[in-house]
């Protein structure tokens, strides 16, 4: 489903494009009331900004059991070389062929225990994780230079205590310990708190044979560090957090992840997984939560989310367009392509100044702090609700039939199509790196650097 919009804010209005009520202006809106085989797996939405020389933003959302990051922004990035009026190469098709992951047949019980999908550790005293479920979340982004980066590699791997294993530890193991061990002192829970961390593992290049790299589907495996203790984490060197981590990430192999897939066929109640990643405010006892006092982090490092160039050149930011019901930090390359890493952090109101305070002072290199002044000036909660229809935006709904809803066929055809016919409205749109962005759920925000653009 294709819709047009017309916002009656400025971009300036936006602020910084954070996952907040807003943006969710300019995303389209999934309504998880109804039954989960009438819900469309993708809805695209263009929005002009009240200034029309500002640009649009396109705000996409994506089934996720449709189709993981790498997958949703080799979609992105397809529709827009289409949009430019190019032909996509034979190895930018998408490989479709779902039966590579189904389970065994006759379906088998697991070969492994898959302590990622039961009930993590809690809060020390508690029975459940209502409270924890319960309580605000708040996003801030943060930013390592190249030299932070390095710095963090080489803390993380400068040892002596025994806790180096084999290669040096990447950038994700070295990033992903320093934010472990700053949440778990952020909360400020005690010493002897049971912690995991947990993430996801990209199992194109896992299994034997490996998946194509353009599969497009849901290609990812959950996976948890052994149990540790908040003492631990915090006391011992970052390569100790480093390691745990590692063994989180080494565990995800053929076998381990053919085991995950039977998992998930024996599963009878996909519910209490499903449920912590829709928005119905639903807190149940059974389901799976990652929060506090647990930690993870997904990387978003290898996605080329800077191609998509829709006439008007390349992308330059890159972020989400809603809040993680849990904590969690995010890891994308910063637009600036220089090495730098940016840190979409969603984590609990109550502990966020002192995780700020905690990532400042901790961390530096020299006298520069691992966080942007300008963050510092505009850090602020996201929960202001419109209050007016007039802050609604104005649809224009152009709806294909089921029989459209095939990529990459007839849906992104037509698109490609729709987006092209908004395009010419727009002016003619130079194809040289001009400036856009893009949030994950998705949005994508393209500027046109003061080109007419007609009204819808």
């Amino acid at each position: 489903m294709l819709l047009e919009a017309q916002s009656n804010k400025s971009m300036a209005e936006y602020g910084d494009f954070s996952p907040s009520q807003p943006i969710k202006e300019l995303i389209p809106t999934v309504d998880y009331s109804r039954p989960i085989e009438e819900l469309p797996l993708l809805l695209a939405q263009i929005t002009r900004f009240q200034q029309l020389q500002e640009g649009i933003a396109i705000g996409i959302a994506l089934s996720h059991p449709l189709c993981d990051g790498l997958a949703a922004i080799h979609f992105v990035n397809s529709w827009a070389k289409m949009t430019r009026g190019e032909t996509l190469e034979a190895s930018e098709l998408p490989f479709h062929d779902q039966k590579l992951l189904k389970p065994r047949r006759p379906l088998s019980s697991p070969r492994f225990d898959h302590a990622e999908m039961k009930p993590l550790p809690l809060i020390l005293g508690s029975t459940n994780t209502i409270e924890e479920q319960k309580k605000k979340k708040t996003f801030f982004q943060l930013k390592l230079t190249a030299e932070q980066v390095q710095k963090l590699k080489k803390d993380a791997n400068n040892d002596n205590n025994g806790f180096q294993s084999g290669e040096p530890y990447s950038r994700f193991e070295a990033i992903g310990a320093h934010l472990w061990r700053s949440a778990c002192k952020a909360r400020e829970l005690s010493k002897d708190q049971p912690t995991v961390f947990q993430t996801v593992v990209d199992i194109r290049r896992k299994l034997n044979p490996p998946l194509p790299q353009n599969y497009f589907g849901n290609a990812l495996a959950f996976t948890i560090s052994p149990m540790c203790c908040v003492g631990d984490i915090v006391s011992k060197p970052l390569s100790y957090a480093a390691k745990n981590i590692r063994e989180a990430v080494e565990r995800i192999n053929d076998e381990y992840i053919r085991s995950q897939i039977d998992f998930f066929a024996c599963e009878k109640r996909m519910d209490r997984i499903r449920t912590p990643f829709l928005e119905k405010g639903e807190y149940r006892e059974d389901a799976l939560f990652y929060g506090n006092p647990n930690f993870g982090v997904t990387s978003w490092m290898s996605m080329t989310v800077y191609e998509a160039d829709f006439g008007w050149g390349r992308l330059v930011h890159f972020g989400q367009g809603a809040l993680f019901p849990f904590d969690r930090g995010l890891l994308a390359l910063s637009p600036d392509m220089d090495g730098s890493i940016l840190v979409f952090m969603h984590f609990q109101e109550a502990h966020m100044q002192n995780f700020i305070k905690i990532w400042v002072d901790v961390t530096v290199l020299g006298e520069e702090p691992l966080v942007d002044a300008e963050f510092i000036t505009h850090l602020r909660t996201h929960h202001r609700l419109c209050t007016s229809e007039e802050d609604e935006p104005k649809y224009e709904l152009i709806t294909p039939g089921p029989e459209d809803w095939i990529w990459p066929g007839r849906m992104l055809r037509n698109l490609t199509r729709e987006f092209r016919r908004l395009r010419r409205s727009l002016g003619p749109g130079p194809v040289v790196p001009g400036q856009s962005s893009l949030l994950f759920f998705l949005l994508l925000l393209l500027r046109t650097w003061g080109l007419p653009l007609s009204p819808l």
